[in-house]
């Protein structure tokens, strides 16, 4: 990650808004500068703004929030932040602002907006604030914790690491390396086997909650079962017998009773046919003269048809001689209207050479005016242009009067200040000097503050030292304690399991709750042997009575199949039947021509008992046909039924075979299972005995593992104590270190108090003797412009009085030049008017003697257009010509447009005379033909003429309604005889069967008494399929109960093999020892800077703290030294190593190009300084870009760029330096 700029307004002392630009040449060519200033300017405001505007929050300050805003600038409305980064990603702009209401400086604060965004695109990625944090950390890798330990360095930061306590540490490497996660991973994998313990347990308790019937329990049921089934086959039988007696008896009562209604429906249907005679006889009369209607129809039709076309004729010839004199009339108007047209036409030609010639002079004429009215405009533009350009003349020499004058005056104020020249060049030494002055006044002051609050610090380091005695004496009493705790727990656990390990106790009452899983299985095998024996005698008697229900179902499809084949017979032959009267009836012509005695031309025979007209009646036969093939179809669905039935039993038969088989193989493996179970067991018992021997066996096992889980339970809540104690134990050792460790620091904390106190003590007279060196350079320097005395509470005030001095003399100066630049640029704009004003006097003359010209010509053509058309327009005259020739044209069209109209109507008309003329003639011989075989025809049907007709002929819907009636009756006649013969024929064959001699109610009240007792059987058997099934059901889950109980203990055992490694309670088993490994590759790192800056010391691991830090003095023979007792250079040395080195660390796969360090350098000696800022610029060899903040003069020294933080008055600073500007 690089920083690429920084945008800021508004914070602490740095009022404004301000820009850095670190990619300026100076940044890249020396890769390393310093930020200066005095203390409170605002140098570490500038970091501030980095982390505000990436993360909204700061080092000193923490997060930024609406109810608290203590960076914004005093007396200001708002603030922001911004920085341009780049990252393996692309390059990114995060911007963040807050305001307060209206932006007054006393208004309410408004929450801060934050965002992220594309830099060359603008593009904006998030704009809430916690989604914005989380693009940062995607897009840069680091959090703001580790930024500011990877990337800034904030002030007070560098020690923080190295004199932290290992415990201290220990969260430190979590969060910049992410070693937390190993943590985590401990106390999870000791929360996991703690879980997979007490489900386990949970389980042991399930398994011994289930409770199963005894063997003796089970074949009481089962023997029960097997007479009760054993009843339930008997009264089953009893109550199909009398089921179906009792329907026998109750379809014979019901055919009776249909019998009785059919005869009386038939003696009501013989009364209702008499009634309806008269009426079928109207019907037989309509029928024959519908015949003839056809024929009548035609008739009547071709006689009004000839009337019609006689009234057309008679109207035609009337309206032929009128039209004859209109079509003469419309001839001659043709002729007049084209004599009209041709006149229009020879006028328009005439005018239309003088319109054109016209029109070419008023074209001249019309670009005369134009010209004439341009050149006008020209000429007043002109006018208008020469007076603008002696105004501007006459303001030049205004101002070239005026500029002299102040010109004079400013030449007169130079000469009278003239010593004040050389402050432009002095007042820049004089500023440093003061500078100086002042830091050095200032560090007087915070020396002696700095020196009494150390006196302090050496009293208190005193105290603390006798308080970290006393805790440490207090926990060594605490941990032998808790030793002897350990130790009294851990004897009880030895009596208790008497000199066994916990692990053999479980492993044993595994085996005894196996050795009961495994006799609960033979049990249930037993008792699944005598349901297979009683359910095999079930199969063998359901065998048997399939055999003879498909026996009785084969006899009773050869019976039905015969029937079906009879009622198909008489079908075919009803079908011949009907088509045979169906050929009768349509040969009505051929019968007429039949003489008794001659033969048939179609079949020969000499009998013709059809020919008088008694054709027998299609639809009875019909009737016939359809009844026959309902019978049929339902013997066949009875036929389809008993096949169906039959193909179902032989299926039930198989399956039963097939059921009984598998049965008898089931019963043998059970039976060689539970005798290879036995021996296995080591138990001697015949088949009958198994119940028994597995009961005796079961009990015994239940009492041992009970006694063994007892002794198991309370183990693991004895180990669970020592697990207890053991922590405690560690916690008080922690503790005694923690003691010990703050009772070395204490220790170490007064001798470094001492030594403080002494540097600065020395430190203060060498800070007094500079300040009264400086102060003698200061008077010498401002003795040449009239000050005499410097005094240290007025210093600011004479360098302000000074600064002001030059600024007013350099003022001066520029006002000077400025006003003899703005008089040599006047007096060449003067003259550039007055050649401008010459040039433009002469086209004005030229542009008036044109325009006289261009008048004259105008003049003449108008002379020359009134001589050849006069005021006349060419448009209208043409206008009135074209409208002319076109209404002559209209009229002679109109006139030949009525003449057609006529001609075309005078033909029409001839042609229908004509033609109505032979139509009437050849249709008066048809009519004549039509009438005389019409009267043949109506006597042949037995009426005398066409009214005879006419009365016998029906209404349609009369007829319809009469035909309705007439098959009505023919379908009811049919329909009850067909179902009066199919009841006695049903009652017959009920009536052979002869089931029983008893009554109808007699049946019914045995049925149902048979019934009763069949229904409250099966309650019974219901009931004990529900005990059995419960059995059957606690029998699958006490083995499923085993089978997981299994799968526990080996999960159990995975876990507590990881427990052994990696898992606490508090997490530090796994967690010590990763970090023990990142801190090691962490030393490497800081090693290796280390290297670079000082060949002394070399910085190693504690071989028993994993944590702790010591160094190998290489100059004192290699010993090992503790980093507590290093002075403040070497601890800063040291500090920079490993900040260096956790940089290198906390950036993982983030590359960091830029790096910002706070402070620290102070204690640092000539030399040390100089090898750490050689290590720092050969960081510029990886890219990197390194800022330091320091108040150090040798450093500022040896970095030559820098930006440089002014402090200025009422608390407001100013940035100067490479890349440094403000935004006005």
């Amino acid at each position: 990650m690089k920083i690429i700029r920084l945008s800021f307004k508004n914070l602490n002392s740095l009022a404004g808004v301000w820009d850095i630009n670190f990619t300026h040449p100076d940044y890249v060519s020396s890769g390393i500068f310093a930020i200066t200033g005095p203390t409170g300017a605002g140098k570490t405001t500038i970091l501030d703004a980095i982390c505000l505007a990436l993360y909204g929050q700061t080092p000193r300050l923490n997060r930024i929030t609406q109810s608290e805003n203590e960076i914004m600038s005093r007396q200001t409305g708002e603030c922001f932040a911004e920085v341009e980064f780049e990252t393996a990603k692309g390059r990114f702009r995060c911007h963040w602002s807050q305001h307060r209401s209206r932006k007054l400086a006393d208004g309410q604060l408004q929450s801060p907006k934050h965002e992220i965004c594309e830099a060359e695109s603008g593009l904006i990625l998030e704009s809430k604030l916690r989604a914005v944090a989380d693009k940062v950390v995607e897009v840069t890798g680091m959090d703001f914790e580790r930024f500011t330990r990877s990337m800034l360095l904030a002030q007070g930061g560098f020690a923080a690491f190295l004199q932290a306590q290992p415990d201290e540490r220990a969260p430190i490497l979590e969060q910049i390396t992410g070693t937390a996660v190993y943590s985590r991973i401990s106390i999870k994998v000791h929360e996991r086997t703690t879980e997979e313990r007490k489900r386990l347990g949970e389980m042991r308790a399930e398994l011994d909650g289930i409770q199963l019937l005894s063997p003796a329990e089970l074949e009481t049921l089962l023997l029960e079962k097997s007479g009760l089934q054993q009843a339930e086959s008997v009264l089953s039988a009893d109550a199909g017998m009398l089921r179906e007696t009792q329907l026998w008896l109750e379809r014979i009562a019901t055919l009776e009773g249909e019998l009785r209604q059919l005869d009386l429906d038939l003696h009501a249907f013989e009364a209702r046919k008499a009634v309806a005679a008269p009426e079928l006889e109207l019907l037989e009369q309509a029928g024959r003269a519908m015949k003839l209607g056809g024929d009548h129809a035609t008739l009547c039709s071709m006689r009004v048809q000839q009337e019609k076309e006689q009234d057309e004729l008679t109207v035609s010839l009337e309206r032929l001689p009128p039209l004859q004199l209109n079509w003469q009339a419309a001839f001659d108007a043709l002729e007049c209207a084209e004599a009209g047209l041709a006149g229009a036409r020879a006028g328009q030609a005439e005018e239309a050479e003088l319109i054109r010639g016209t029109r070419e002079l008023d074209v001249k004429l019309g670009e005369a005016h134009a010209q004439i009215h341009a050149l006008t405009a020209e000429i007043e533009t002109a006018g208008r242009q020469s007076s603008e350009y002696r105004t501007a003349i006459t303001t030049c020499d205004q101002r070239l009067s005026s500029t002299g004058e102040q010109l004079r005056e400013i030449a007169v104020f130079l000469d009278r200040h003239g010593a004040d020249a050389g402050l432009a060049e002095a007042l820049t030494g004089i500023e440093q000097q003061v500078k100086s002055f002042k830091t050095l006044e200032n560090h007087c002051r915070e020396t002696g503050t700095r020196l009494a609050r150390q006196a302090g610090l050496v009293a208190a380091a005193e105290v603390a030292l006798t308080q970290a005695e006393t805790a440490w004496q207090a926990a060594q009493q605490a941990v032998t304690g808790a030793e002897q705790t350990v130790a009294d727990v851990r004897a009880a656990r030895e009596i208790l399991l008497q000199g066994r390990a916990l692990a053999v106790w479980r492993v044993e009452a595994e085996a005894i709750a196996a050795r009961q899983s495994r006799l609960g299985t033979i049990q249930e095998t037993v008792v699944r042997i005598e349901e297979g024996k009683a359910k095999l005698a079930e199969l063998l008697l359901r065998t048997e009575a399939l055999g003879q229900k498909r026996q009785g179902l084969t006899q009773q499809e050869e019976t039905v199949a015969g029937e079906c084949e009879l009622r198909e017979q008489v079908a075919r032959q009803l079908q011949d039947n009907v088509v045979l009267l169906g050929r009768v009836r349509s040969l009505e012509e051929d019968r007429k021509q039949l003489v008794d005695g001659s033969p048939c031309p179609l079949c020969g025979a000499g009998d013709h008992p059809y020919a008088s007209g008694n054709i027998p009646q299609l639809d009875e036969a019909r009737n016939k046909l359809e009844l026959a093939h309902a019978e049929a179809k339902r013997v066949r669905d009875q036929l389809s039924g008993v096949r169906q039935e039959l193909v179902a039993a032989g299926k039930d038969l198989h399956q039963s075979e097939r059921d009984l088989a598998e049965l008898q193989e089931r019963l043998l493996n059970d039976e060689t299972f539970c005798a290879t179970s036995f021996a296995e067991l080591g138990l001697a018992a015949d088949g009958a005995a198994w119940p028994e021997v597995i009961r005796r066996e079961t009990d015994a096992c239940q009492l041992a593992l009970k006694n063994s889980r007892a002794v198991i339970q309370e183990g693991e809540r004895n180990e669970q104590d020592e697990r207890t104690a053991e922590a405690a134990l560690a916690g008080l050792k922690d503790e005694l270190a923690r003691c010990d460790n703050s009772r070395l620091a204490a220790r170490l904390g007064r001798e470094n108090a001492l030594s403080e106190h002494t540097r600065l003590e020395r430190e203060t007279a060498g800070y007094h003797a500079d300040l009264e060196r400086v102060q003698g350079e200061v008077e010498r320097a401002v003795a040449g412009f009239g000050c005499t005395e410097v005094v240290p509470d007025k210093v600011d005030e004479l360098l302000a009085s000074l600064t002001v001095r030059r600024s007013v003399y350099a003022e001066r100066q520029h006002v000077r030049e400025r006003l003899e630049k703005e008089t040599s640029a006047v007096a060449a704009e003067r003259e550039k008017q007055q050649a401008l004003l010459a040039e433009l006097e002469k086209m004005r003359g030229d542009k008036e003697q044109l325009l006289r010209a261009r008048i004259d010509q105008r003049d003449a053509l108008v002379e020359q257009r009134l001589e050849m058309y006069g005021e006349r327009s060419p448009d209208a005259e043409e206008k009135r010509l074209a409208e002319a020739v076109r209404q002559a044209a209209e009229k002679r069209e109109a006139a030949l447009q009525e003449q057609n109209t006529l001609h075309a109507g005078l033909s029409g008309l001839n042609g229908q005379i004509e033609r109505l003329t032979l139509s009437i003639a050849k249709r008066a011989e048809q009519l004549g033909g039509l009438e005389a075989s019409f009267r043949q025809r109506l006597g042949e049907a037995g009426f005398a003429d066409e009214t005879a007709l006419l009365q016998a002929s029906l209404p349609q819907e009369r007829f319809d309604l009469l035909q309705q009636v007439a098959e009505s009756v023919r379908n009811e006649e049919t329909a009850l005889r067909t179902r009066h013969l199919d009841r006695a024929e049903a009652l017959a064959g009920e009536l052979d069967k002869h089931l029983t001699d008893k009554p109808l109610e007699l049946i019914r009240e045995e049925h149902a008494a048979v019934t009763g007792k069949l229904i409250e059987l099966q309650k019974g058997l219901g009931a004990l399929d529900q005990q059995l099934q419960q059995q059957s059901e606690q029998q699958q889950r006490h083995r499923t109960r085993l089978q997981a109980i299994e799968i526990q203990k080996r999960e159990c055992d995975r876990w507590e093999r990881l427990h052994s490694l990696i898992g606490s309670g508090d997490g530090k088993k796994f967690r010590n020892f990763a970090q023990g490994l990142t801190f090691e590759l962490m030393v490497a790192h800081a090693n290796r800077q280390l290297q670079k800056m000082s060949d002394r010391y070399i910085l190693v691991r504690d071989g028993n703290e994993p944590l702790e830090l010591n160094v190998i003095d290489n100059y004192q023979a290699g010993e090992i030294r503790s980093t507590k007792n290093l002075s403040g250079g070497e601890s800063f040395i040291a500090s920079l190593a490993l900040s260096l080195g956790l940089s290198s660390m906390a950036s993982r796969n983030v590359r960091v190009d830029s790096l910002f360090l706070d402070e620290g350098f102070g204690t640092l000696d000539e030399d040390a300084l100089e090898t750490a800022l050689e290590t720092l610029s050969g960081l510029q060899q990886d890219g990197k870009l390194i800022g330091i903040i320091s108040h150090v003069p040798a450093l500022k020294e040896r970095i030559g760029t820098q930006i440089q933080v002014e402090a200025g008055s009422s608390g407001r600073s100013t940035l100067s330096g490479p890349g440094c500007r403000r935004i006005s």
